[in-house]
């Protein structure tokens, strides 16, 4: 997300037809535009949800889901990228349309003060729409809401707030891609030490 001293954000490196038509669609729905993070700081967005707090739902998706939505998806990519994205799953997720419970690969790209690519893995724990996700490789911690296909997320580094990220869920790839499969398009924006942002992908 951005350095901290020689730490930056990102350890592990620095350095048919109606599928289609379906993907293509929701690719370029105005409803997938992604919202910017703040880029200044203006404290948490999600005060009831953080470090030390409750989560303010249950873990996993609504009572009464059928199992298959009970069932953590698979965290590998799907052995057919070609097929079609599953119908979303508002009513199970307290409006989110997704189930991102589990285990995501990033790439992404810091673009401010300087640029420099990253990879790391993330891993996401889902209360009805509320998320909070862990970075192991750099100890941070994100607490935030899926709406819909939007994920508006608070980084905090331990228990200090250090910035924000926003994303957009949605289904990427196709038959002949490298993925293929749901993924979460996002910008992120801290302030701690200084002020740095990027943008970055999570894969299955």
């Amino acid at each position: 997300m951005r350095p901290t001293g020689g730490w930056s954000r990102r350890l592990l490196t620095s350095g048919g037809v109606l599928a289609a038509t379906v993907a293509l669609l929701v690719a370029s729905s105005p409803a997938l535009a992604q919202t910017p993070p703040p880029t200044t700081n203006q404290g948490p967005r999600f005060g009831q949800w953080g470090p030390g707090e409750a989560p303010p739902a249950p873990e996993g998706p609504a009572p009464g889901a059928p199992p298959s939505v009970q069932a953590a998806p698979p965290s590998a990519p799907p052995s057919q990228p070609s097929l079609p994205p599953p119908s979303p799953q508002p009513n199970w997720w307290g409006g989110c349309n997704f189930d991102l419970r589990g285990s995501w690969y990033v790439e992404g790209r810091q673009d401010q003060p300087w640029y420099r690519p990253y990879t790391t893995n993330l891993y996401v724990s889902q209360y009805a729409n509320w998320l909070r996700i862990d970075q192991p490789d750099a100890g941070y911690t994100y607490y935030g809401q899926c709406n819909g296909n939007n994920v508006t997320l608070d980084v905090y580094q331990g228990s200090q707030f250090i910035g924000y990220e926003n994303g957009v869920a949605d289904w990427g790839g196709g038959a002949y891609a490298r993925w293929g499969g749901p993924r979460v398009r996002a910008s992120w924006q801290t302030f701690v030490p200084s002020s740095s942002s990027g943008t970055e992908t999570w894969h299955r």
